[in-house]
Formats: structure tokens, sequence, C-alpha cells
């Protein structure tokens, strides 16, 4: 969870950097639901 909010944190304010997208994709497929459901629920772009 802490690794999600980090990453949220630091993302800027409406795009994701390329390091950024690639670190939210991989917790997307973390083992843990907790943290996999955390970072299915962070918007990477806005249309």
């Amino acid at each position: 969870m802490f690794a999600v909010a980090v990453v949220g944190a630091v993302r800027g304010c409406t795009e994701w950097a390329g390091p950024w997208r690639e670190r939210l994709t991989a917790l997307r497929r973390h083992p843990e639901a907790d943290v996999r459901d955390a970072a299915l629920d962070e918007v990477m772009a806005y249309g």
C-alpha cells in the first residue's frame, strides 16, 4: 500500500512519466490483493 501511495504522490498533476507508469503497472499485478486494488484505483490518464 505504501508503494502505491508513493507512486501516486510523485506522478505529477495529470500525467504519468514513463518510469512511474511502469511501476504502477507492476503494482497492478502485485500478488497482494489490497496493493493490486489500490494500484488499479489510480488513474493514469484523463480524457
